[in-house]
């Protein structure tokens, strides 16, 4: 009689040690393919990190300026008449209408007759990468930025600048109606990124 169970077992399939190998082979070259993938964007993105951050902290720079160039110039109705809020004040003159400094006074935080609180009376302006909201820079804001560049405009769209008295934004601070914001970053790997912003005065 014929021995079914033994050739049941003998015909089963199975892995010989060259197939084990060679699958084996093919697993690691599939694994040092996948690190050095990994390794690379690991690498790009410590690479681009640091520009990231700074574009992120002009453009947080950039809307926190812009709001406070709209809340410029708020008084409360109710307060003495002794108390004034400055117009925003251009300060350090550079060429084409740009100025590197910027003050801004408003009461709105809370609105008490006073310009003590936070953001109520900032300078803005940048100093070995940081800028500061104080004149005394002694209130960092954000870092990353290499410089801070603002131009002006009157209700005519008019550019004001320097050279010319009558469109003087220093001397003439009542008749700036927008104020357009350029924030240059840090340069990261011989790049640097430029943020622009603007608003009107209310």
């Amino acid at each position: 009689m014929h021995d079914t169970t033994k050739s049941k077992y003998s015909a089963s399939p199975g892995f010989t040690l060259v197939e084990l190998m060679i699958a084996m082979i093919i697993l690691l070259v599939t694994l040092g393919i996948l690190t050095v993938i990994m390794s690379g964007m690991n690498r790009q993105f410590r690479d681009q990190r640091p520009r990231v951050e700074a574009v992120s902290n002009a453009q947080a720079a950039a809307d926190t300026i812009a709001r406070l160039i709209r809340m410029s110039g708020n008084r409360p109705t109710t307060c003495a008449a002794a108390f004034a809020v400055g117009n925003p004040t251009p300060y350090v003159a550079g060429t084409g209408g740009y100025y590197s400094q910027l003050r801004l006074q408003s009461d709105w935080n809370p609105a008490d007759c006073a310009l003590d609180d936070a953001e109520e009376d900032v300078t803005l302006s940048v100093s070995n990468g940081v800028l500061y909201l104080d004149s005394a820079r002694a209130v960092p804001f954000v870092n990353r930025i290499a410089a801070i560049r603002f131009q002006f405009f009157n209700s005519g769209n008019t550019l004001m600048n320097a050279s010319t008295a009558a469109l003087n934004p220093a001397t003439q601070p009542a008749n700036i109606a927008y104020i357009r914001i350029e924030i240059q970053t840090v340069a990261t790997g011989g790049t640097s990124t430029t943020i622009t912003s603007g608003a009107s005065i209310r």
